[in-house]
């Protein structure tokens, strides 16, 4: 009696004569039930009920034809359903609407082609006026660029990216084969170390420019970014002649130190031609989308004493990383370009890629 769902009712209805808040009956009944309590909808439900004077446990008469089947009716019942809350579950639905999971299944899947699907992650949920930015501004680089045919060999990119002493392997890096009948390897929860240090790092279809890095205890600002925008004149001056006869394209994000006053300044200076970046768009800028997850990738899973063995790590990966790598993670910003454009706009699925 008390596992049937008029006993359950009947608990509901009992406590609820007693004045105990929902809150507090739902608590009541999950120490009882477990993972066979009632839904909290559910529960609130017959709260309701009572209050407006139903005086049992019996569910309102339904009239016509009983929810057991996948007809129109029913599938047009589920479907505005689904409009209304896209994240409403089985037993959810199951407690509403009296059908049974199987018929739902059946109705979401085959007749209305549904399956639930975990939330899209984004840097930022964008505001109408942020996605014309990020298409405007992609229409300006696309024009720069085809009107200039030394575009990309031009273009230098850059951003800070931090590089733990320990970061533990994503899960893709430790799935592996198992048969059907061997148990799920497991493994246990890792965090990155909380040693770390801050890597500016500056490329070119060629390959790295220049990395600095910064210093322990000491904070990027204005004045230091600066001096680093110095240090990437030289860097250029030495590794990549003729390249500042020609102008370079500079491309960064717009975190404050990259788009203060003073640094604005210190570019023209140097006589770098700075191109636009819209806010929030980690997938329009090669450091992001490229760059990065390849460097740390063969980082992840090692433990490094200190931040020498760190950056002997990090300088192996850029002897050993071809050309061709960097090339083809510039080359790709015409196509995201045009993607962006497509989509007004929008983040696209997988943007690191």
């Amino acid at each position: 009696m008390e596992n049937s769902e008029d006993g359950k009712r009947y608990i509901i209805w009992f406590l609820w004569k007693q004045n105990i808040s929902g809150s507090e009956i739902l608590y009541e009944m999950e120490k009882v039930y477990g993972s066979k309590c009632p839904g909290k909808s559910m529960v609130y439900k017959w709260i309701d009920r009572f209050n407006d004077g139903h005086s049992t446990v019996d569910d309102y008469p339904r009239p016509g034809r009983p929810k057991t089947c996948s007809n129109q009716e029913n599938i047009k019942i589920i479907s505005n359903f689904l409009d209304k809350d896209r994240r409403v579950t089985l037993r959810q639905l199951e407690e509403e609407l009296g059908m049974s999971k199987s018929i739902l299944d059946k109705i979401l899947t085959e007749q209305l082609g549904m399956s639930r699907v975990l939330s899209r992650w984004v840097p930022k949920l964008l505001s109408e006026s942020q996605r014309i930015e990020r298409v405007r501004v992609c229409r300006q680089l696309l024009r720069i660029s085809k009107k200039e045919p030394r575009f990309f060999d031009r273009l230098v990119t850059g951003d800070e990216t931090w590089l733990h002493f320990y970061e533990p392997k994503t899960s893709l890096q430790t799935s592996q084969w198992k048969r059907r009948h061997e148990a799920t390897p497991i493994r246990p929860r890792a965090v990155a170390s909380a040693g770390k240090r801050m890597a500016t790092v500056f490329w070119d279809t060629k390959g790295i420019i220049m990395i600095d890095w910064l210093p322990n205890k000491v904070t990027i600002n204005t004045e230091y970014y600066v001096q680093v925008l110095k240090k990437l004149r030289e860097a250029i001056k030495s590794k990549r002649r003729g390249k500042l006869s020609s102008h370079v394209l500079l491309q960064h994000d717009n975190a404050p130190v990259h788009t203060s006053r003073r640094t604005l300044d210190e570019i023209q200076h140097l006589g770098f031609e700075l191109l636009p970046h819209p806010p929030y768009s980690p997938d329009l800028a090669p450091s992001d989308y490229w760059l990065f997850s390849e460097m740390k990738r063969p980082l992840r899973g090692k433990r490094f004493s200190d931040f020498e063995h760190l950056r002997s790590a990090v300088n192996s990966w850029i002897q050993g990383t071809p050309e061709k790598f960097f090339t083809t993670g510039i080359n790709k910003l015409p196509s995201k370009w045009k993607k962006f454009i497509e989509v007004k706009g929008e983040f696209i699925e997988n943007y690191e890629q």
